[in-house]
């Protein structure tokens, strides 16, 4: 019987250091595996720096805004070709930073902290540690500040690049972002001196690197525009034009102080003040007041050219918005009665615009993690969703009163074709009498030609040769009553249509 036991013992020590073998195995396995993954990340991770580099998209919108704002300034493009072409980059922005994502689907749950174990025993190994490139602070912070500065945020953006060049230990080359980027955003809240500080780091410092390239273009920018807002200033342009060219010009806080002064009784002139007051409120990321400017213009004349261009940055606006649907169906709404072919162009673009994830970086994140940062969302205020939903009520309603106007013109046309039976009888059914200018029978004159009651029909005039100049017909309805007047010249060819 001991030896039965002995025996047993003897067998399950064996069994148990067997099972001990295979899972040590399948965890070298499942190391090695998680190993090979994370270095395929590393290199992907490797793969999309350099792209992003070769692209220069991380510089890309920077360049853009000072682009259209110059052919805007030169009278190159108008304002709806702006407003499409601004979208058309923060869309291809946007596109490339959801197409180079990096996760780790097979090991998504348990990556990171498989992650630090590998480390460890990397530690114990000497040997460097693996780089983290799944849920890298860094990168999440510069789409962040990518983002605020895309919506005009720039003050907030400017705070975030200060955070990442102070919290983390970044990349050269990263590094050199950041300052670029700083530099564009002081550059377009008016911090001048700063700007080309910045851009004088990475020229002096790197001119080898490409991005020295970038700084030096951003500078030249900054200076030629620098001098376009003093000669503008000094000019004897009006008030008004003096607005719009400094808008045009990333002058917008100048702008406002002149736009606040300009008082008119023109309503057209008025309506493009306005516009330009708004579209300097939504640079400088007072979107608020800007979209109630909007709303008014269009309120006030729909069919306005300003119109137009207010409803395409509404939309705009709804499409870099986080919750902007409420907004985007008021823009479509408004669309159905100002009928703008553009803005169906630019709502497609809209449709690819995808900040979404960027969004969930924001709300992933604890409620003291950006200090002095607030994140206040347009469409979560009371007072902007209501005055969204008036708009949508006045627009349906004005749609409203608009049909029964086009019903009763079309009914009015009707009756109109209905009783205006009584047109232009033959010729030789009327009366036709000759009447001389001052009883010269030489010269110009008229033939009436009327039936039996006096009514006329038609009116030729003749020059002193019976040369045909015009002729005019003359309708009316079962009543009798003059309905039209339909005027011709020698050919036959309409003069107007009364």
């Amino acid at each position: 019987m001991f030896n039965f036991f002995k025996k047993i013992k003897a067998q399950f020590f064996l069994f148990f250091i067997i099972f001990l073998s295979i899972i040590a195995i399948i965890s070298m396995l499942f190391l090695n595996d998680m190993v090979y993954n994370i270095r395929l990340l590393e290199l992907k991770s490797f793969l999309k720096d350099i792209n992003r580099m070769n692209s220069n998209i991380d510089y890309l919108f920077l360049v853009a805004k000072y682009k259209l704002h110059k052919e805007l300034y030169e009278n190159k493009i108008k304002y709806f070709n702006f407003n499409k072409e601004e979208l058309k980059v923060s869309v291809l922005i946007s596109n490339f930073q959801k197409q180079n994502e990096l996760s780790m689907e097979k090991y998504n749950k348990i990556s990171i902290p498989i992650f630090y174990v590998l480390n460890f025993l990397r530690f114990f190994l000497d040997k460097p540690p693996l780089k983290q490139v799944i849920n890298n602070p860094v990168d999440d912070e510069l789409l962040v500040a990518y983002y605020f500065e895309r919506n005009n945020n720039y003050q907030d953006a400017l705070k975030l690049y200060n955070k990442i060049l102070t919290n983390y230990d970044v990349t050269i080359n990263k590094k050199l972002v950041v300052i670029l980027h700083e530099g564009f955003c002081n550059a377009i809240i008016g911090e001048y001196d700063k700007a080309k500080d910045k851009y004088l780091y990475i020229i002096k410092n790197f001119n080898n690197e490409e991005i020295a390239i970038t700084a030096a273009i951003l500078l030249r920018y900054l200076e030629n525009f620098q001098e376009e807002i003093e000669k503008i200033k000094r000019s004897n342009m009006s008030d008004v034009d003096k607005s719009e060219n400094l808008y045009k010009i990333i002058a917008f806080n100048d702008a406002l102080e002149i736009i606040d002064k300009i008082q008119s009784n023109d309503k057209s002139e008025m309506e493009k003040v306005n516009f330009l007051k708004a579209r300097c409120l939504e640079e400088t990321n007072k979107k608020e007041e800007s979209v109630k400017i909007y709303q008014d213009i269009i309120n006030e004349n729909h069919e306005s050219e300003y119109a137009k261009y207010s409803n395409q940055r509404l939309l705009i606006i709804s499409s870099t918005e986080e919750n902007g649907d409420s907004l985007k169906k008021l823009s479509i709404e408004n669309n159905k009665v100002i009928n703008d072919s553009t803005f169906n162009e630019i709502l497609e673009y809209s449709d690819e615009l995808n900040d979404a994830d960027i969004n969930k970086i924001i709300a992933d994140k604890e409620p003291d993690y950006y200090n002095e940062i607030e994140f206040t969302n347009l469409f979560s205020k009371p007072d902007m969703n209501n005055f969204i939903e008036n708009s949508i009520k006045v627009i349906e309603d004005k749609k409203e009163d608009e049909k029964e106007v086009s019903d009763k013109s079309k009914v009015k046309k009707k009756k109109s074709r209905k009783i205006t039976s009584k047109k232009f009888k033959n010729e030789t059914d009327l009366i036709i009498t000759k009447k001389y200018e001052n009883n010269n029978k030489k010269g110009p004159y008229i033939k009436e030609y009327k039936d039996k009651l006096g009514v006329i029909y038609k009116i030729e005039s003749y020059d002193g040769n019976d040369v045909l100049l015009n002729y005019f017909i003359y309708e009316y309805d079962e009543k009798g009553n003059a309905v039209s007047v339909l005027g011709f010249d020698a050919n036959g060819t309409p003069l107007m249509n009364d």
